[in-house]
């Protein structure tokens, strides 16, 4: 499997960030060293750049399904991971003009997460995976997402996605119960 890079675009004053590893849609994009170490460029770009906004996406199908899996029994502290995605988000959030998340596939995990840290979020309608499956995982969310979802859609609505749908045999959202529930502000049609 090719490793995840975050790619960078101008679009007159905007940065369009695409999250892809270079695969087809069957192979999902995930949030490795790789992936950090390629985001941390895109973000220290768009930190020293004349941007006046920046939209993170995915390649066709799929924006991201959060951290992964493979490198877990390869790091010798999970602390480090924990940290790598807390600066990186961090780094979005703190970003001095607006960020939008475009989720035009699965969201998951690590994914949503990062999606949370932007401004605003938008979702394409035929969006059939969106959610926290770490519980489901026996992971524990080490992200911010489970700090940011109860700001956003209240601690009922949080505690529903975060912790009781992955203990309902990992529920995940559709598109129309995101945008119901609040996690994202509109639904566009697909591309």
């Amino acid at each position: 499997m090719s490793d995840t890079v975050f790619k960078l675009n101008r679009v007159g004053t905007v940065a369009l960030v695409t999250i892809d590893n270079g695969e087809d849609y069957t192979k999902p994009t995930t949030l490795g060293r790789s992936a950090f170490a390629s985001a941390v460029d895109v973000i220290d770009e768009l930190e020293r750049g004349d941007w006046t906004a920046a939209v993170f996406t995915g390649k066709p199908f799929v924006f991201c399904v959060g951290a992964d899996l493979d490198e877990f029994g390869k790091i010798e502290d999970p602390r480090e991971g924990i940290r790598a995605g807390h600066d990186l988000f961090s780094r979005i959030r703190k970003l001095p003009f607006p960020t939008v998340a475009a989720i035009n596939g699965a969201a998951l995990g690590g994914g949503l997460e990062l999606a949370l840290h932007c401004t605003a979020r938008t979702l394409a309608t035929n969006v059939p995976h969106i959610g926290f499956p770490e519980v489901f995982l026996s992971i524990i969310p080490g992200w911010g997402g489970t700090q940011l979802l109860p700001k956003l859609v209240g601690p009922e609505v949080a505690a529903k996605v975060i912790v009781l749908n992955p203990l309902r045999q990992n529920k995940l959202l559709t598109a129309a119960e995101a945008l119901e529930l609040g996690l994202v502000d509109v639904l566009f049609d697909p591309v």
